[in-house]
Order: C-alpha cells, then sequence, then structure tokens
C-alpha cells in the first residue's frame, strides 16, 4: 500500500521527468480520475497523517494505471527534455527502417563460423594494444573531467539509463523512449554533467 503522491513522485523519477509540484498535480489528475473511473478511489483504504486524511492504494492498481497513462507520461517526458514530439515520431520511423533492414541483413548473411573458438586459456587473458589504449584513453579523460565537471547523482541515474538503452534488444529500439535516451546522449552537455565553478 502507497499514498497516491508518493507512486506519482516514484513514477515522475522513473520516466525521469523533473518534480515539481506542476508536474506531480498533472499526474494527481491523471491518476485520481482513473482511480474513480475503476472504482477504487471510494474502497481505498484511508489513514490519518498528521491532521489530514491520506487513502492507500494497491501498487499493482497504480502499476495498471501508469500502463494507462504512458502515452501521456512519455509526451510529459519529451516536452521536459525540450524535444520536439515530432522529431521524436520522425527518428522512430527512421530507426524502425533501420531495424528492419539490419534483420534483412542479417537473415541474408548469416553464416555460421566455427573457426572463432579460441583456444587461448581464459584464464591468462591477453590485452591487445588497442585495448591499452582504450583503458589509458579512458583514465585519461576521467581526469580530466573531474577537473573540469561536475556529475549529480540524477545525472548519474538518467545518463546510465540512457546507456543502458543503447543495448536494448532491436525490438524496443523503435520506442519513445529509446528515442529520447539516444538524442539526450548525443547531447550530453545539457543533461549529464554542469561545468565547475
Amino acid at each position: 500500500m502507497i499514498t497516491l503522491k508518493d507512486f506519482i513522485i516514484k513514477t515522475l523519477k522513473e520516466n525521469h521527468i523533473l518534480i515539481t509540484e506542476k508536474n506531480i498535480a498533472k499526474l494527481r489528475y491523471k491518476y485520481t480520475r482513473k482511480l474513480k473511473e475503476n472504482n477504487l478511489w471510494t474502497t481505498a483504504k484511508t489513514i490519518k497523517i498528521d491532521r489530514n486524511e491520506t487513502k492507500l492504494f494497491k501498487e499493482d492498481d497504480l502499476n495498471n494505471i501508469s500502463q494507462d497513462i504512458k502515452p501521456y507520461l512519455t509526451r510529459i517526458s519529451i516536452k521536459e527534455a525540450g524535444f520536439d514530439p515530432k522529431e521524436i515520431e520522425k527518428l522512430k520511423k527512421k530507426r524502425a527502417g533501420e531495424l528492419e533492414d539490419a534483420r534483412l541483413k542479417m537473415i541474408n548473411s548469416f553464416v555460421l563460423d566455427d573457426k572463432s573458438t579460441s583456444k587461448e586459456n581464459p584464464i591468462e587473458p591477453k590485452l591487445t594494444e588497442s585495448q591499452k589504449q582504450k583503458a589509458l584513453d579512458r583514465l585519461m579523460l576521467t581526469a580530466i573531467f573531474n577537473l573540469f565537471f561536475t556529475m549529480s547523482p540524477r545525472q548519474k541515474e538518467l545518463f546510465l539509463h540512457d546507456y543502458k538503452n543503447t543495448f536494448l534488444d532491436p525490438d524496443f529500439t523503435a520506442n519513445d523512449e529509446w528515442i529520447i535516451s539516444q538524442e539526450r546522449l548525443k547531447h550530453p552537455e545539457k543533461y549529464y554533467y554542469n561545468k565547475k565553478k
């Protein structure tokens, strides 16, 4: 059991939408209307917190409503991120076409390569020159980043969420959330870090 406000704040965090009174009010209206439509508002357990009476709801019921209003949450997320919804739709269609092309290419060139099995000892990994250079580059970049920039926990969480989306199954990469993630990754200076003062 959870209060509606706590669930809304959790939903805003999950969808990477700023937690503001305005956004909380928008979602409270949507959830309240759906709860009333499903007769869950009147049957909810009521408890007293300080001087106020607060309703408690089952998270499963609220999660079901979240699925119903997912398009609305996506629109808010797109707007909050500063993207043009038409551009997101265009990128989504482009990505769907790319996925279809990649599937066809994979089907046409599917060849099983038995020669790829390695006989090297897996306990002693050998680093190639490229891997060594990549590790050194990462170390140097981290040092420079920490000298000039800061990253809040929220920015870090958003970056990791967006980066994780790049590894999604191709079937899930033509949706709004994936497109928004990719667009944010193209412009990291706007979303993931701040210049040190």
